[in-house]
């Protein structure tokens, strides 16, 4: 059995794309560039693999230019969007909490079971006066 030229070689991935991550000491903050770029800090976090970036916060870290800023560790693509990192921990909070809710379709609740008694006969002739003597009354 012979390969097709679309599944040779597709046993080696391409190796994910690493970003230099910077973390800052508030939630949000924006920092400029000497070029005049805008890097937004969210959820006290910034990501980036541009080079020009990666130098200047270097630099910047270095001498001491951008209080409360620090350099991260480098992180792989999966992990570089914050708004994916938070969309990651919403659903784990929702699993956790669905987790704990027992399932109903086999709970039956604590609630006391009480016998039936079925009406004989003998008690519907009482029934009927008593219903027929509280609409007399009223």
């Amino acid at each position: 059995m012979t390969e097709s030229p679309k599944t040779a070689g597709s046993s080696k991935e391409a190796p994910e794309k690493q970003y230099q991550s910077y973390t800052c000491s508030r939630k949000s903050t924006k920092v400029i560039t000497t070029k005049g770029r805008l890097l937004r800090f969210v959820h006290s976090q910034y990501v980036t693999d541009s080079k020009e970036e990666i130098e200047y916060l270097d630099h910047e870290i270095s001498i001491g230019g951008l209080r409360g800023i620090t350099k991260g560790k480098p992180v792989a693509s999966a992990h570089a969007d914050p708004m994916a990192a938070l969309k990651r921990k919403h659903i784990a909070e929702y699993l956790a909490a669905e987790a704990q809710v027992p399932d109903s379709s086999t709970d039956m609740g604590t609630t006391e079971k009480t016998p039936v008694k079925p009406a004989g006969t003998d008690k519907l002739a009482a029934a009927k006066a008593s219903v027929a003597a509280a609409s007399n009354s009223k």
